[in-house]
């Protein structure tokens, strides 16, 4: 029997035209665990979810789920429950159809969906009654937390419901979704730098374009961001300034500012605008390739 609820090992995803969703992901999700997906919007959040989920297929790597090939476990019999996006929301349909349509799937009795609904609903705390064309954006995302967790689940995959909440409708989501997850195996994806910080620093995995380097505690990614995005959600100043060698050694010069720096992987970064991160005395730099498009390493 395994110690996880679903390990990921160097998983891809690619879409036509050899474009990569996701590249060379691993991540492990433990029992009565929150894990936060951190990155902005198109870094992959999504994309890495439905293939956790057996909902995307990828192209390399494997996906355990307690030790079975995802893909040789019956979607039924996941157990898995993904959170669906606004669209697929029914404008006609009431509150209370949406949170009971997965319930009655399963055969439940009407008693047992009505507690549940209830019980929900004390946290969630919405119009059962109201139909989802008269509802806010805000009121929509909690009928979504409402739906997914009606359902009792090994592992739950949440996307990202907050991108057109203000700040009290955020903190009000987040304060129910806290309720809701406690003691729940759960994947949260968000593009909220504050959120991620204060609620799930211990349990991150920040992704920018596709690929994520490192999960754990954001103590212990800060030490080495892996990215320009990772740097600034760790507290790290961004700057731009020159690569400059001087009798074998390397220094960044920001403005009037010269450091010492590590050594590049490459010369031909000497004499050139550079990304570098600051913070507490420590800089480090971010290269590119020729065309200036992509990260490809720094120094450490």
């Amino acid at each position: 029997m395994s110690d996880y609820i679903l390990k990921a090992e160097n998983i891809q995803v690619d879409y036509i035209g050899g474009y990569s969703g996701i590249k060379d992901i691993s991540l492990c999700i433990l029992p009565n665990n929150c894990l936060l997906v951190y990155g902005m919007e198109k870094s992959g959040k999504t994309t890495l979810l439905r293939a956790l989920s057996g909902l995307e297929k990828i192209q390399k790597g494997n996906i355990l789920l307690k030790g079975t090939d995802i893909d040789k476990v019956l979607p039924k019999d996941r157990n898995i429950g993904f959170s669906f996006g606004f669209e697929s929301l029914k404008a006609d349909k009431k509150a209370i159809d949406i949170i009971a349509y997965p319930m009655k799937l399963r055969n439940l009795s009407e008693s047992e969906i009505n507690d549940r609904i209830s019980h929900i609903n004390a946290v969630i705390d919405i119009d059962l009654e109201k139909k989802v064309k008269n509802m806010s954006i805000s009121e929509k995302a909690k009928l979504i937390l409402a739906r997914l967790f009606s359902i009792q689940r090994e592992l739950y995959l949440l996307d990202d419901l907050t991108k057109n909440l203000n700040d009290e409708e955020k903190s009000d989501y987040y304060c129910k979704l806290e309720s809701l997850i406690k003691d729940k195996t759960v994947v949260i994806a968000s593009d909220d730098k504050d959120f991620a910080l204060k609620k799930f620093k211990d349990n991150v995995l920040i992704i920018t374009d596709g690929i994520a380097k490192c999960q754990g505690s954001i103590e212990v990614i800060c030490k080495l961001p892996f990215s320009m995005q990772c740097a600034s959600i760790c507290g790290y100043e961004l700057h731009i300034g020159k690569l400059i060698k001087k009798d074998n050694e390397y220094f960044a010069l920001v403005g009037d500012d010269m450091s010492n720096v590590e050594k590049p992987i490459n010369d031909i970064y000497v004499d050139k605008e550079v990304c570098f991160c600051k913070k507490d005395n420590i800089i480090m730099p971010f290269y590119y390739d020729l065309n200036c498009e992509r990260l490809i390493s720094y120094t450490k």
